[in-house]
């Protein structure tokens, strides 16, 4: 990180004023140059009424998928010559289910069998918006690590690719202390502005929009959020998902803690764009609860200063 200008401060959108002094342009656009990435994408234009993605009663919409029942542990074989997975629709020991939660509705994913509540239908360019709250239980292999689950959107190809348990996909990491962080699913890449940060946990680098622009994938798989905005464990939290062709927004509790650009995935020997796809909502170890999930469509950025 550079010490002659501190870094925005995380979940603020670059003001765009009608006139500007000709060194604050200057400024901006040479700001605008050092990320070379997305630049704070905050308000996005709806096209539709948002739609509801869990109707209160049931699993509608979507299906259950769990993995193999045992996860791996290390030293495992890296080819995944694994037992077979337990598969989509197969849901025998209740891991997903419609509860009444805090007197509402609510989907609860138990955790105990590692696996994805994936949508019917893929989604483009759109916004997001859920709660989550954890549970209390616990399952090994992370019985005692920090509750763990997530939202894996743009999701392809075939069930479990990764592990037995999820399909290609970008996430936004939901994880106590992480959550909000970008993790690159079955060699999904792209372009972030980065900063290295040796408390972010490997590899090392943290999502800022004063950082510089850095490809995503293989050695940097993962990217942490700007900053951790999660409540405490118990109550609800907010996230958002901002979705336009090949750019992505996570937002938690209102606050912007990681963008990208550029997704792509490999697609017969060839990197393509990942600009669509399914959601997954990931069991891994721990209860996790989700409601007032709904999806509305979008067709342009608005509020948005671009790269130059």
């Amino acid at each position: 990180m550079t010490t002659a200008e501190p870094p925005r401060p995380p979940g603020k959108a670059i003001p765009i004023r009608t006139s500007v002094s000709r060194a604050g342009a200057r400024a901006k656009q040479c700001a605008l140059r050092a990320v070379g990435v997305l630049a704070a994408l905050m308000y996005l234009a709806p096209t539709s009424q948002a739609e509801p993605l869990f109707n209160g009663r049931n699993l509608s919409g979507w299906d259950t998928y769990l993995g193999v029942p045992e996860v791996p542990r290390f030293p495992f074989d890296p080819f995944g010559n694994w037992p077979a997975p337990i598969g989509r629709g197969q849901d025998t020991n209740g891991v997903y289910s419609v509860v009444e939660e805090d007197g509402a509705p609510a989907i609860r994913i138990s955790g105990e069998i590692w696996g994805a509540l994936i949508s019917q239908r893929e989604f483009e360019n759109y916004h997001l918006s859920l709660e989550y709250k954890w549970g209390d239980e616990r399952f090994a292999p992370r019985d005692e690590a920090p509750r763990n689950t997530g939202l894996l959107y743009h999701s392809v190809g075939p069930d479990g690719a990764f592990w037995s348990y999820w399909m290609r996909s970008a996430e936004f990491e939901i994880m106590e202390g992480r959550t909000g962080d970008f993790t690159s699913v079955d060699g999904v890449t792209g372009s972030s502005s980065t900063e290295w940060d040796s408390s972010a946990g490997l590899p090392w680098q943290r999502y800022s929009s004063a950082g510089s622009e850095t490809k995503l994938g293989a050695a940097v798989f993962r990217v942490s959020a700007s900053r951790d905005f999660e409540k405490p464990s118990g109550e609800w939290n907010q996230l958002d998902l901002f979705v336009y062709r090949d750019k992505a927004i996570h937002r938690v509790n209102g606050e912007t803690v990681f963008a990208v650009e550029r997704l792509q995935h490999e697609v017969d020997g060839a990197m393509a764009p990942l600009t669509k796809g399914a959601l997954q909502l990931q069991s891994e170890g721990a209860e996790v609860f989700f409601r007032n999930i709904e999806l509305t469509s979008i067709d342009s950025l608005v509020g948005a200063v671009e790269p130059r």
